[in-house]
């Protein structure tokens, strides 16, 4: 079984985030970046840049980013790939609407399959507001706490903030994952909140 998420990770942190957690639920996650995170991807850009290559096409994504699940023949090559850009708001108040209501997406050929994340300021803002300890050196800390994240927990106090939806990449991902599937169905894991 192939891949069927996608991360377009605002900078190094979320880069961080995203390879930690899928090696944690042992799931598959294509991370897309800039220099590997090193250049942030802000919201003034996200709407073109999901509308030029690689994202310009089902096969030019592919082309990039073989790990994806890719049917050979049909319309809708890619039918279960969900992409999932995380991106913090930064002060950008502008363009926080269009991005959160996925208005910006609507010249992608993902425009159906593109499910916009956002913190509020930033994904540090978000982390220390749920309780964890105040983020110095981002990489060293990223790196030591989604090493050995505890996803349950993590997935509970992200769920609560309102600073953020990540719980609904947290959740999608969890229902990717056959541990956490026994737990979604019989209710011990509730599904995600969103922006209240």
């Amino acid at each position: 079984m192939g891949c069927k998420i996608m991360v377009i990770a605002h900078g190094k942190s979320e880069v961080i985030m995203a390879r930690n957690l899928a090696s944690r639920m042992r799931l598959k996650i294509a991370v897309h970046s800039l220099d590997k995170g090193e250049r942030a991807i802000k919201l003034e850009h996200i709407g073109d840049m999901l509308k030029t290559y690689p994202f310009d096409s089902e096969t030019h994504l592919h082309a990039m980013y073989p790990e994806l699940d890719y049917r050979q023949r049909g319309d809708v090559r890619m039918p279960d790939l969900m992409i999932y850009p995380i991106l913090d708001r930064d002060g950008d108040d502008v363009r926080c609407g269009s991005y959160a209501s996925g208005d910006m997406f609507r010249g992608s050929p993902f425009y159906g399959r593109i499910r916009p994340i956002l913190n509020i300021d930033n994904l540090e803002a978000v982390i220390e507001a749920c309780g964890y300890e105040p983020v110095k050196d981002k990489v060293r800390y990223y790196e030591r706490m989604f090493s050995k994240i505890n996803v349950t927990d993590f997935y509970v106090r992200i769920r609560e903030s309102p600073m953020t939806n990540l719980d609904e990449f947290l959740f999608d991902c969890m229902s990717c994952c056959p541990p956490f599937q026994g737990k979604i169905a019989n209710g011990e894991i509730s599904g995600p909140l969103g922006f209240p």
